[in-house]
């Protein structure tokens, strides 16, 4: 899951008079007809709601900047270990320790 249309999704809740909960994390995989969303308090959505729904989650094979700040500090912790290490081992483990944690802090 790449990107959650926030806004809209709280209208279509209000709209329908229900809370929907997202129930998988950005970035995360999605299997093929995975739930990733439920809505409270409707006891039968129709399928143009749904459809709906399903416009506001966006899905994409491949991770994305686009809502995931993680993801990119992660790919930049990647290249700094990358760059200090020799071409056929890996940095020493304070230096690595370092790097992971500064990545790490961008998960709070």
């Amino acid at each position: 899951m790449t990107h959650i249309d926030a806004g809209d999704l709280l209208e279509t809740a209000r709209r329908l008079d229900a809370v929907i909960t997202v129930d998988t994390q950005l970035g995360a995989f999605v299997a093929d007809g995975q739930p990733v969303a439920r809505a409270w308090g409707v006891e039968h959505l129709s399928a143009q709601d749904e459809r709906q729904i399903r416009r506001q989650i966006w899905l994409s094979p491949e991770r994305q900047l686009r809502q995931e700040i993680g993801f990119g500090l992660r790919q930049l912790v990647d290249i700094a270990e990358r760059a200090l290490s020799p071409a056929s081992t890996t940095p020493p483990r304070p230096c690595r320790s370092s790097i992971r944690s500064t990545g790490s802090c961008a998960s709070w």
